[in-house]
């Protein structure tokens, strides 16, 4: 699976890493705001937690 992140570019991941990924638990973090409902008063601030997570992810596979 790959995985694009506006800041770390493209990766790609393990099978094991995207079943994680595709679980109904982790799907469920692109209806939650990263920001609560400050995305209301600046739509920049519109980042969900999902979005958060893969970007958490890149992160470490980076290192």
């Amino acid at each position: 699976m790959k995985l694009y992140d506006e800041l770390y570019g493209q990766f790609v991941v393990e099978d094991v890493l995207a079943e994680i990924i595709h679980t109904k638990t982790i799907q469920r973090l692109k209806n939650i705001h990263q920001a609560c409902a400050a995305y209301l008063v600046n739509n920049e601030w519109n980042v969900t937690r999902y979005d958060h997570s893969l970007g958490v992810i890149i992160c470490l596979l980076r290192s």
